[in-house]
């Protein structure tokens, strides 16, 4: 078992998720102390922690304390979330403001050459590393503007350049084929090919309402949602062709999608995918893609794509709430599960 142990090691307490304790530390040698309470033993030596703090200084690695302390909330971590005694650790640690000058490129090399938690041996992709940069700017950049640093040192950074990635959507014939194919889970084929006729995440498949399927302004149904992902309101045009495919009926209440489970887009899914003779990899989020790819290429206005698929930041609504009902309505149609002659 892998698990992440946030730990902040302060001059009076360590504190994790889930305890805090004295950052005093006493060493016994190898003599047992008659306590019990806080009693850590390491390297054949016994230490109490808890009693006291530590003192004031500049580099916490000068001596040996802070790293039986780190070990002292390691085990009472463990312990208060009822986990096994073994488990492999990884320790989220902060860091200090004023070492935010002196540590930065080291922070940004080690994005560069970090490796997946779940599968160490593969680097992280450089998007990834993009994204967690960018998240690490704009946290300076909170900083700056709460004036909890003096400068915005977010002028002095080096950008990670994104690369661009063709990633994997489904072509019309690979459409076709996926439709025409039998899967061993009903409901997730039925959500799979809904997401390709409507472009829901797998999120909000996931909560997807029949109460939320309402009548739609410019004719037809549509889906009134809350984006899982965007937190944002919108409304998304259901083609009739996609009404059938879940067997839209008025008088349904409750989970359209009842009993699909996330799991299900790993493994079974593939290999529905693969049953099909794809070997494209294709995840869930790829039907959003081909939603969008097969949208363009049958003509519909990027903008009117963009709009359908609830792209919720500030300036894609702004540059896309203009798009008319209509034309949404017109292109919600353009997607098909059914070859025509």
């Amino acid at each position: 078992m892998s698990i992440i142990i946030g730990i902040d090691h302060g001059y009076y307490a360590i504190k994790t998720a889930h305890c805090s304790f004295p950052a005093g530390l006493t060493s016994y040698g190898e003599h047992e102390p008659y306590t019990r309470q806080g009693l850590l033993e390491f390297g054949g030596c016994f230490f109490v922690c808890g009693s006291g703090r530590q003192p004031i200084q500049r580099d916490k690695t000068v001596n040996d304390n802070y790293y039986l302390l780190t070990l002292a909330a390691i085990a009472k971590e463990i312990r208060q979330r009822g986990l096994p005694p073994e488990c492999s650790v990884r320790i989220a640690a902060g860091l200090p403001l004023t070492s935010f000058g002196r540590d930065k490129p080291k922070f940004r090399e080690y994005l560069l050459n970090a490796k997946q938690l779940r599968r160490p041996e593969r680097p992280i992709s450089r998007n990834s590393a993009v994204g967690y940069w960018s998240t690490f700017r704009g946290f300076l950049k909170i900083l700056y503007r709460n004036k909890l640093i003096h400068s915005n040192v977010n002028d002095f950074l080096e950008k990670i350049e994104p690369e661009d990635v063709i990633k994997d959507y489904l072509s019309v014939e690979e459409l076709y084929r996926l439709a025409e194919t039998p899967c061993k889970i009903p409901v997730l084929k039925t959500a799979s090919l809904f997401s390709c006729l409507t472009s829901l995440r797998i999120s909000d498949i996931l909560t997807l309402r029949w109460e939320e399927i309402v009548d739609f302004a410019a004719g037809g149904k549509c889906v009134y949602t809350v984006t899982q992902k965007t937190k944002t309101e919108d409304i998304i045009p259901i083609s009739d062709e996609a009404l059938q495919l879940i067997g839209y009926s008025p008088e349904k209440t409750g989970l359209v999608f009842k009993g699909l489970k996330r799991c299900w887009t790993q493994y079974p899914m593939k290999e529905w995918i693969r049953t099909a003779g794809i070997t494209k990899n294709i995840t869930f989020h790829s039907y959003r893609r081909t939603f969008a790819t097969l949208q363009a290429a049958a003509g519909t206005d990027i903008r009117t794509i963009q709009s359908i698929m609830a792209h919720k930041s500030i300036t894609t609504t702004q540059r896309y709430m203009k798009v008319v009902d209509s034309n949404k309505r017109k292109a919600s149609n353009k997607i098909s599960l059914i070859r025509k002659d």
